[in-house]
């Protein structure tokens, strides 16, 4: 226990000492350490008051899709974040939000987390804080550091490769600034990614009304974004070392090293830290998305029955469907994936495999078809600003239907496109990716070989 308490304590010093090393990077003056920390301080009460009422939300998620509840605590705070965006999506076109709407929705999530608190006090006695006293976490600490110094730096500035976030003036603030003045979600013809799902603005929607502003709501939405890469780091290297027979925390395996070292590897991922630092949609998308493939292929939730069976997919399908609303591009990226590989597992099988699709379809288009419904309603198209040609422009001329279908299609063949792809293989050598990830698949080769 003391070993334990030792490395909490020098995690914690290291923060610090990382924190001031990302103040002085322009040079040393010490007043920019401690305007950080005040950033920090003041700033961190919205994103950590939204996640804690997403947790107690969570204990209800987890218990309605999977039937159990407290056995991981980043399932469900997983299971919370995208139970409590899904509302605030839902109510924030339907019935618009308010400050009173919203905090009631907080204060529902904070009362189910002491619900749970009282009834599963031992259980979270019990519960898995193991890595939390580990000597790995240190790794973590430096790219974490790194993302944290950067939410402090307001939106608009940081990252050339995004053009200073130009996205997140664009539209993932610009949206909930305008939507703040209409009281509700709605389609801006002036803003064509208004008609985009908007998952994840619609938490900053959220956020902004606690602060009366959008724009003052930045380093709360930063911060959330960066939390939600931290919760991604966790589940993906908890899903590392998922696969092995024995507890992949238990003292003496070899599971907390690798653990944590693929938890350092994504978060010092220079991509990682970009998206994770300014008010994105990208690692709200990755959380889903590793909680899918957690939940496809974790060894503690490998069940035999059909009734367990149907529940994991429903689950795997409601998180898959998340990330696609989070950001459409998951479909292909993420989602597809994910759940063709986890059905192809069991095609021979024709009985498992019905009931995981069954499970997996009967919570994934729902919640699909709720993002086409309403934008049916706002412009006749349930897929626009895509499939024009199909389903009608909307708003738009035809002129604008074209030049938009042409900005974001190719008219090259596949044959075309292969020389084109095989070209841009060299991008994995790029210092945003290759410093990290070379390393990392030399290491991963090497552990693999040794086990062996």
């Amino acid at each position: 226990m003391s070993l334990r308490r030792n490395s909490v304590f020098f995690t914690f010093l290291l923060l610090l000492a990382g924190l001031f090393a990302v103040s002085q990077s322009g040079g040393f003056e010490v007043k920019r350490y401690f305007t950080l920390l005040a950033v920090l301080v003041e700033e961190s009460w919205i994103p950590l008051s939204w996640i804690m009422g997403a947790a107690g939300w969570g204990w209800l998620a987890e218990w309605l899709f999977l039937g159990r509840t407290g056995r991981e605590i980043n399932i469900q705070v997983l299971f919370g974040i995208g139970l409590q965006l899904l509302l605030d999506w839902v109510l924030s076109w339907t019935v618009g939000l308010s400050n009173e709407l919203v905090w009631g929705l907080n204060g529902v999530g904070w009362g189910l987390l002491a619900l749970q608190l009282v009834l599963e006090l031992q259980r979270f006695r019990r519960a898995d804080w193991r890595g939390i006293g580990h000597w790995g976490v240190l790794l973590s600490v430096l790219p974490t550091c790194l993302l944290l110094g950067a939410c402090t730096i307001p939106p608009g500035i940081l990252w050339p490769s995004e053009y200073g976030g130009y996205d997140v003036l664009e539209y993932h603030l610009q949206l909930p600034k305008e939507w703040m003045k209409l009281g509700r979600m709605a389609g801006l013809e002036h803003n064509v990614f208004s008609f985009l799902p908007n998952l994840v603005e619609s938490g900053y929607f959220h956020m902004a009304l606690y602060k009366g502003s959008a724009i003052e709501a930045g380093y709360a939405a930063q911060l959330f974004s960066s939390a939600t890469a931290v919760l991604v780091a966790w589940i993906v290297g908890r899903t590392a070392v998922s696969l092995g027979r024995r507890d992949p925390m238990a003292s003496g395996s070899d599971g907390p090293r690798v653990a944590f070292a693929v938890s350092a590897i994504y978060l010092a991922v220079p991509w990682t830290l970009v998206t994770g630092s300014i008010a994105y949609n990208e690692q709200t998308m990755m959380a889903f998305g590793a909680g899918a493939l957690y939940l496809a292929f974790g060894r503690k939730l490998e069940y035999s029955s059909p009734s367990s069976e149907f529940r994991r997919g429903t689950a795997i399908g409601f998180l898959c469907a998340l990330s696609i609303l989070a950001k459409p591009s998951s479909v292909l990226l993420i989602a597809a994936p994910i759940c063709l590989v986890w059905l192809s597992t069991t095609w021979h099988r024709i009985g498992t495999f019905t009931v995981r699709l069954t499970g997996t379809i009967s919570s994934c288009l729902p919640l699909l078809a709720l993002w086409m419904t309403r934008n049916y309603f706002w412009t006749g198209n349930p897929f626009f600003p895509i499939l024009t040609q199909r389903f009608g422009t909307g708003h738009w001329t035809s002129e604008q239907a074209s030049r938009w279908h042409r900005a974001v299609s190719s008219s090259l063949s596949l044959g075309e496109r292969i020389p084109i792809l095989l070209s841009q293989v060299h991008g994995l050598f790029h210092p945003q990716f290759g410093w990290i990830l070379i390393p990392a698949l030399g290491i991963s080769i090497w552990y693999v070989t040794k086990r062996r």
